[in-house]
């Protein structure tokens, strides 16, 4: 019989346990979703409805690809076929642009451009030594060659169109490249100390923003202030970091360091996203600094390329392209009162609450009582408990509540000496039977 009841209390610990855990889950960043797969390396670029990618197989056989699949999943579309060497690739309206490198063919090299569809396959500049990045403004694509084997490369540009190549600037190694409204930015010495450098679209001004940094600096992002890249330093175990320099030069800032072959980079408002190849993990740091957050893991399928577009982060490993959702809106409302302190993850809020976090699970309380209202309903789905796990991107949640009832009909005051007052009575009674039967007995043995 003890042992049966051991058993139960044991029991009964372990379900309160398990529920408290589930009540007070922390938010679980969700599975990334793998919209395309992919037997080799792709890289990205982004439209308004496609996410087109190349896929590097090796360069000894014909067998690259030049691919787009919607953003949201779906049938994948090979457009071109039969490419030695894919590299990068970048996306306008109307075409598609990117990089054959004709690795160990040295002079063969060739920018292409085609429609969205895979139409009209054209080589705007062919006869190129190694050449890898690519970036683009409105009326030309940027690209760097040379990056490879060779004393001497190059900062060029091409009319999307067509016709005469510009060179921007003459350099050794070059690979990452990114352009704004004034300027390219782009890394040269990827084998020995790497460098970041501007110039003027036209060529004018080259100035030296950072040097120094580790070898294979071969990706770089920016926004309105700052350049940031990613140093990958192949061959050495966590000896990465990720840091950033002011556009109109000045001191480098590491915003992250110790990373295991960090590959490429993206910005958005707040965080500095980038893969770490070797480990297998997509992460994110302030752009100020701080803790390091990883956002997906792929031990065996190293993460390469990196774009982040709204509320969406697009990232490729060698096995597949992928999205998750890093911005996700949660709007919590009352009704019909609102001011009612509830709680995400166990952390107050009042409401009406919005915010944006990151693709997960949450936990939601909302309380039993608030002033003269009581807890109802969520209007959602009509649930009654206030206690609630929700799963985002995209959801908005509404807990109603309703008067309170008024406790035990009219309310009359209370004189506390009436209500002992029965008490009082029925203990006088018993003190004065104790009493008699006391006093009789008593005069009984006086009589005998």
């Amino acid at each position: 019989m003890l042992k049966r009841i051991i058993s139960r209390l044991i029991l009964i610990l372990l379900l309160a346990n398990l529920l408290s855990w589930i009540f007070n889950a922390q938010s679980v960043a969700a599975t990334p979703e793998k919209i395309a797969p992919a037997d080799g390396r792709p890289l990205l670029a982004l439209d308004s409805d496609y996410v087109y990618f190349t896929v590097y197989k090796g360069y000894t056989e014909w067998n690259n690809l030049v691919c787009k699949v919607p953003k949201g999943g779906g049938t994948v579309e090979i457009l071109m076929n039969n490419i030695k060497t894919a590299t990068e690739i970048t996306v306008d309206s109307d075409y598609v642009y990117f990089i054959d490198e004709r690795y160990n063919s040295p002079g063969s090299g060739i920018v292409w451009r085609m429609g969205k569809n895979g139409e009209n396959p054209t080589e705007l500049v062919s006869g190129l030594v190694y050449p890898f990045g690519i970036a683009q403004d409105f009326d030309y694509i940027y690209f760097t060659e040379g990056q490879v084997h060779v004393s001497t490369g190059y900062v060029k540009k091409v009319s999307k169109s067509g016709g005469p190549v510009i060179t921007l600037d003459t350099t050794t190694s070059p690979q990452g490249l990114v352009v704004d409204s004034d300027y390219v930015y782009f890394t040269s010495d990827r084998y020995t100390a790497s460098k970041i450098w501007r110039v003027n679209k036209d060529g004018t001004n080259k100035q030296l923003l950072a040097e120094g940094l580790q070898t294979n600096v071969d990706n770089l992002a920016i926004d309105n202030d700052y350049v940031y890249f990613a140093e990958y330093v192949p061959y050495q175990d966590h000896a990465s970091r990720i840091g950033r320099v002011p556009k109109v030069g000045g001191d480098v800032e590491i915003l992250a360091s110790n990373q295991w072959n960090a590959w490429d980079v993206d910005v958005d408002s707040d965080y500095v996203y980038f893969s770490e190849h070797s480990a297998g993990k997509i992460k994110r740091v302030l752009k100020t600094g701080g803790s390091l957050e990883t956002m997906a893991e792929h031990p065996s399928a190293g993460p390469e390329s990196v774009i982040i577009e709204a509320d969406y982060l697009y990232y490729s490993t060698w096995d597949g392209v992928y999205r998750m959702c890093i911005h996700c809106e949660l709007t919590i409302t009352s009704s019909p009162v609102t001011g009612i302190t509830f709680t995400i993850n166990g952390t107050p809020e009042a409401t009406p609450y919005t915010d944006w976090l990151l693709e997960g699970s949450y936990s939601l309380e909302m309380p039993e009582i608030h002033g003269g209202y009581m807890w109802s309903h969520w209007l959602e789905d009509g649930d009654t408990n206030r206690i609630k796990i929700i799963t985002l991107p995209g959801t908005t949640w509404t807990g109603v509540y309703v008067l309170a009832p008024p406790v035990g009909g009219v309310w009359v005051p209370i004189n506390k000496l009436e209500l002992f007052a029965p008490w009082i009575g029925l203990a006088s009674l018993m003190i004065v039977s104790v009493a008699s039967v006391v006093y009789v007995k008593h005069r009984k043995k006086e009589q005998n």
